[in-house]
């Protein structure tokens, strides 16, 4: 039998997000599978190698010596040999904008990127590291003091512990480039990827970042979700002093249920992140959480809405308890919002409620991203979700997971609905293959996500361009795309306008055509 997952590549980085790292279970394959794919992702201006051995190390430094017009370089697995070879010494790259590590084996010693010339004009650098040097912190804070241009900053695996951050929150103080700092797959995770106890941060780290947030007025986001323990008393205590009460607009953390009043509150200001991760038990306060979904329904402000479970193997019950009230509560946002985007349940939820979701679906046409834990992936499942995705025009992504089942029969009515859905370009189903129709179905699912990605960046070409009557092909896709939220987000993202900006363009466009 074989697992099945269907999507694009193209939008990795949108299968990667919308289903967190913390509240999947990660097995080692899987991590290795993310290196692999991602390192598909090659455009032209981009040098990427899934691992990177010594011998592709002295080839890479002999590219990048003659420094190549290339703006991206990802590189997966990294031995600390490699790294040296390719990057001591290695003179400024003027178009390189990002590099992507995937993970580096640091062996105990340190990296001393800030004494890397090239890495001096990045916009982003992602370093994913293990068994980091005593200096790793240091190195990291010099860095950040160096860099004239870094907007982006991501750590993953390792951060030095609690004295490694505090060295890099300093830094983080007086830095105005930085638009962006993300520190991620912290813990226990991290050990499961390397098979490394990596120093634990410990809840002390959330004043850090408040305080230094309380002072840096440029950086945008801090997002910092299940990297350490978020305690009730530290939020209150920052909550109830006004140099700390804002800091909450930029911090991106998982809120544990015992902080819902506080979160329902922030809600109702509006003095909160737009995404929003919550924790819960299978003993939430329902009373508590009716009035946090309450809060969120009259939120003009969030855009993304995410529940995942505790990871206590102490309680068993977890697994056998459906926690109705958040797929109730889910439910009544739906019916009122029109901001939300992406919305995401990792916590068990019985299929009854998964399919008034999907009717509410059909209804609500802002939502471009659903991930959903469901009850199992059965036919009656297939059959809504086929139902949902005919006359739903602005998904882009859906996951449902189970974590066990075989697919159902009826994934060829998702299949058939598919031929006229323009927009959905990633399903995920959790589940396992074991008719060999089943492959087929697989493929040319696959082709029809292949073709809406195709379509997508065709229309928002189309639209870039001034939306030329002539050109037919770019016209006809914009005409089955239509101003889907994947499009306007597309259109965003490449202009640098608001998003009432980007939509008016694609509006613009579409009205051009209908003529």
């Amino acid at each position: 039998m074989s697992h099945s997952v269907f999507h694009n590549t193209a939008v990795e980085g949108t299968f990667r997000e919308s289903i967190p790292e913390a509240s999947t279970e990660v097995s080692n394959q899987e991590t290795r599978d993310v290196t692999r794919r991602t390192s598909l992702l090659t455009p032209s201006d981009t040098l990427s190698y899934e691992k990177l051995s010594d011998e592709d190390a002295v080839l890479l430094r002999r590219t990048l010596s003659a420094r190549p017009p290339i703006k991206s370089i990802y590189l997966g697995q990294t031995s600390l040999s490699s790294f040296k070879i390719v990057f001591t010494g290695l003179e400024e790259i003027p178009s390189l904008r990002e590099i992507t590590f995937g993970l580096i084996d640091c062996e105990s010693e340190d990296l001393d990127i800030a004494r890397c010339a090239i890495f001096k004009s990045l916009r982003s650098l992602d370093l994913s590291c293990v068994k980091v040097g005593r200096r790793f912190g240091k190195d990291v804070a010099n860095y950040i003091r160096q860099s004239k241009f870094l907007e982006e900053l991501r750590l993953s695996l390792s951060c030095g512990g609690d004295e490694g951050i505090a060295i890099i929150i300093e830094a983080l103080t007086l830095n105005d480039t930085l638009k962006t700092f993300t520190l991620a797959r912290m813990g226990p995770l991290a050990e499961l990827v390397s098979f490394h106890c990596e120093p634990q941060l410990s809840s002390d780290v959330l004043n850090g970042f408040a305080e230094m947030l309380a002072s840096n007025s440029s950086l945008e986001l801090v997002d910092v979700r299940g990297v350490f323990p978020v305690e009730k008393d530290k939020v209150s205590s920052l909550l109830g002093q006004e140099r700390h009460a804002g800091v909450f607009k930029r911090l991106f953390i998982e809120w544990p249920e015992q902080l819902l009043p506080e979160l329902s509150e922030l809600v109702r200001q509006e003095a909160c992140y737009s995404k929003l991760h919550v924790i819960v038990s299978s003993s939430v306060d329902e009373g508590e959480l009716r009035e946090f979904f309450d809060a969120v329904a009259s939120n003009k402000a969030l855009v993304e809405l995410h529940f995942s479970p505790y990871h206590d193997e102490l309680d068993k019950r977890w697994y056998d308890d459906d926690v109705e009230a958040v797929a109730e509560g889910i439910l009544f946002v739906l019916k009122r919002t029109t901001t939300l985007r992406k919305i995401g349940i990792s916590v068990p939820v019985h299929n009854g409620h998964v399919l008034s979701i999907f009717d509410a679906l059909k209804e609500n046409r802002n939502i471009a991203a659903v991930s959903i834990h469901t009850g199992g992936l059965t036919d009656g499942l297939m059959k809504s979700l086929a139902e949902l995705l005919a006359v739903n025009k602005a998904l882009d992504f859906v996951s449902l997971y189970d974590y066990w089942g075989l697919m159902p029969r009826e994934v060829r009515k998702v299949l058939q609905a598919l031929r006229t859905n323009y927009t959905l370009t990633t399903l995920f189903l959790d589940c396992e293959m074991d008719h060999e129709d089943d492959y087929f179905m697989m493929r040319e699912i696959r082709s029809l996500l292949d073709r809406n990605v195709s379509l997508m960046e065709r229309a928002a070409e189309f639209v870039l361009s001034g939306a030329a009557v002539s050109d037919k092909e770019g016209a006809d896709a914009l005409k089955k795309v239509q101003a889907s939220p994947r499009l306007v987000e597309k259109v965003r993202y490449t202009t640098g306008d608001t998003e009432e900006a980007a939509m008016e363009a694609v509006l613009s466009a579409l009205a051009r055509v209908s003529l």
